[in-house]
């Protein structure tokens, strides 16, 4: 900007960072009753106040850049503080970072807002601040006086807030219409420095183009005299190529000359040789001849002495002229090869290895296992080349093959464990996703697995872990994927609102079940793999067609949000995870609701149904798991152990066993008892998503 240009109008509306966790999103859902970021927004329209979050973003907007420049745009930050913000890595390491930053210069104002309770004291940058209110929020849901009360509470702050920020507006315009002043006395004295130094810029801009003009002409004289010295060079070695073709086919001229002659010099020495087998075998009929007492006029006997002695065949092939022509010609074609390889071996071209066959790294080339291309297995072991369809992968087993049951577990360290499920130990880890793994899945016959993550699905061979096939073209982070009863198709649920059908041979789209009205959370198939179920968001659960894609029924009810979806065994219910504390079990064919599983004290995020459709598991946010009876809807037990939210449940195939994801763990425990039988440890960040085998994958390929 000129330094005597004038200053533009600032934008006096005072903006506000909304920062929240995707679980806490209904507190900003207009249509929910106890809905409390629109009512702040309506309350203080007439203050000149905006509110931003991330439902503002468009389609295409790349989002980390956006909700960076609202961070550094706004001057009040609001936290919606729950156990789900506190264990959200993005707001953890992207937004509040940039918050805490801006807060600690003196440029926004925090207003940390308890929405539930939560361990918020062990964090540093809100053990400081007062909580409004003092109270989580939820507890005064209960009550529609209270909801108010404690809401305009809020909104009395909020704009006390506001109203001091337009206090130090008006303070800064004062002070910038002062340094205004101050800069139009110095206009002038900018005004003659520009000029000078704009003058000392053109003189040396004309330096450097006429030494850039002397450096590329000096450049051109170089390169002229390289290629004339290439071309005599190829030249030269184009004639002695010549040479050699032409000593090659005289040598091969004189050979035949030479094998020709030799020939004809056995034939001559063989003719003599079958003229004196004639003569001896004609010898007795001459004896009778001579002895009878009448001899046939003219007939005289040729004497054995004037028979040709035989000739020696070697000796007569050995002839002096073609053998000496060969020799020379011999020597002449080595003496040209060698001067070949020496003027080539003298060239500047680069090197060609020889040793690494096609399509197989060599050693040098083979990236550290930590740092591995699209699919590869890390181990402690050293890597082995292998090649996947994205590319060389380091495939790496840190123990032998397993042989039974076994255990995926996806995590937000960007990676999948597979456990051996008796043992404990870990058998192989798959690396490859660019973010947090939220979803994994074994195919029925156990050969294959699938997971999804931001804006991609990959398939992997689950005995080498090398990767199959990676499912491209989402448009937003993948939150789960299931495979068909036939493993013929893969179900992936995303951010986009969308449920996807994919062709697992091919990797093409077959159909997009398009209708929710938010992300997609969960995907099921039937038994029988003729109909799909999704779980949204948007509070609703829709059956589907799974051969055209038509929606045949919507699960609806006071839900705020479906977590997780499952069909029975007989496919004859669907149970539903509910953000509600509950889980809820559904006639498959009516869409009536059979029974209310409730004990949980917070959300339900996963539902599982055993093999033989006789007990479901719950997984909650209240560290706990639950097994209820399936046609009573009783409690049978409580898995206790875990210290964080329970993200995700799963029997094994035989029903006997359960596991479990919390925090950077998963555990199994007896389906009976409920006893813990272990903890799987080595996951660096929270565990999405754990599932088992169907059962011990065939031997045969």
């Amino acid at each position: 900007m000129s330094p005597d240009a004038p200053l533009p109008e600032r934008d006096e509306t005072v903006r506000i960072f909304v920062s929240y966790a995707r679980e806490d999103r209904h507190w900003l859902d207009e249509k929910d009753r106890f809905q409390l970021i629109p009512f702040l927004a309506d309350s203080l329209r007439r203050h000149r106040v905006s509110f931003w979050f991330d439902r503002e973003l468009r389609a295409g907007d790349e989002y980390k850049r956006e909700i960076d420049a609202e961070i550094d745009q706004s001057e009040i930050a609001i936290l919606l503080v729950s156990q789900a913000f506190l264990n959200s890595e993005f707001i953890e390491t992207r937004e509040m970072p940039r918050i805490h930053a801006r807060a600690a210069r003196g440029e926004m104002i925090v207003i940390p807002v308890l929405v539930e309770r939560c361990r918020w004291q062990d964090y540093g940058f809100l053990a400081d601040r007062q909580m409004v209110p003092s109270e989580p929020l939820i507890k005064y849901t209960r009550d529609p006086a209270e909801w108010s009360e404690v809401r305009a509470s809020i909104l009395d702050d909020l704009k006390a807030q506001v109203d001091k920020v337009h206090e130090q507006r008006k303070a800064e315009g004062a002070r910038a219409a002062a340094e205004t002043a101050a800069r139009e006395t110095e206009a002038s004295w900018l005004g003659e420095e520009k000029a000078r130094l704009e003058r000392e810029e053109a003189a040396r801009r004309h330096r450097e183009e006429a030494l850039r003009k002397q450096q590329l002409a000096e450049a051109a004289a170089r390169l002229a005299a390289e290629q004339k010295a290439g071309a005599e060079a190829d030249q030269a070695a184009h004639e002695v190529v010549v040479r050699i073709a032409r000593a090659e086919a005289e040598r091969k001229a004189l050979e035949a000359e030479a094998a020709r002659r030799a020939a004809e010099a056995r034939q001559a020495a063989e003719a003599p040789k079958e003229e004196n087998r004639e003569a001896a075998a004609a010898a007795p009929h001459r004896a009778e001849a001579s002895a009878a007492p009448s001899i046939e006029r003219g007939a005289v006997a040729a004497p054995e002495s004037a028979a040709p002695e035989p000739l020696d065949s070697w000796t007569a092939a050995r002839e002096e002229g073609p053998s000496r022509r060969i020799f020379l010609v011999g020597a002449s074609a080595v003496i040209a090869l060698v001067a070949a390889g020496w003027f080539f071996a003298t060239r500047s071209h680069p090197p060609i290895n020889l040793a690494a066959p096609s399509g197989q790294a060599t050693p040098e080339q083979n990236p550290p296992a930590a740092q591995g291309p699209s699919g590869q297995a890390t181990s402690s072991q050293g890597p082995s080349a292998a090649l996947g369809p994205s590319g060389p992968a380091l495939l790496v087993q840190t123990q032998p093959s397993a042989t039974g049951p076994r255990i995926a577990t996806a995590s937000e360290d960007h990676t999948v464990k597979i456990w051996d499920a008796e043992t404990g130990q870990v058998l192989m880890t798959l690396t490859g996703h660019p973010s947090g793994v939220n979803s994994v899945a074994f195919s029925p016959d156990g050969r294959r697995i699938a997971t999804a993550s931001w804006k991609m699905a990959k398939i992997w061979d689950a005995e080498t872990g090398q990767v199959l096939m990676t499912l491209k073209g989402l448009t937003d982070n993948v939150l789960s994927v299931a495979f068909s009863p036939d493993g013929k198709r893969i179900a992936t649920g995303s951010d986009d609102k969308t449920a996807k059908i994919w062709d697992v041979r091919t990797g093409r789209v077959l159909l997009t079940l398009a209708g929710h009205k938010e992300a997609v959370t969960s995907v099921d198939f039937s038994p029988d793999g003729k109909r799909i179920a999704t779980g949204s968001y948007d509070g609703t659960a829709k059956i589907w067609d799974a051969e055209t894609g038509r929606e045949l029924m919507t699960l609806t009810g006071h839900y705020s949000q479906f977590d997780s979806v499952a069909f029975s065994p007989d496919g004859r219910r669907i149970a539903t995870a509910v953000f509600d504390h509950s889980a809820e079990i559904w006639d498959a064919e009516s869409g009536q609701v059979l029974m209310t599983l409730s004990g949980h004290t917070d959300a339900v995020e996963s539902v599982a149904f055993s093999p033989d459709g006789k007990r479901i598991a719950t997984a909650s946010w209240d560290q706990t798991a639950k097994i209820w009876d399936a046609e009573t809807g009783q409690e049978l037990l409580t898995l206790k152990g875990h210290t964080d939210a329970v993200e995700s449940v799963a029997f094994s195939p035989d029903g006997k066993r359960i596991a479990t994801a919390a925090g950077r763990t998963a555990k199994i425990w007896d389906a009976e008892t409920g006893r813990e039988l272990m903890t799987l440890k080595g996951h660096t960040h929270r565990v999405n998503s754990v599932a088992f085998s169907p059962s011990t994958p065939s031997a045969s390929r």
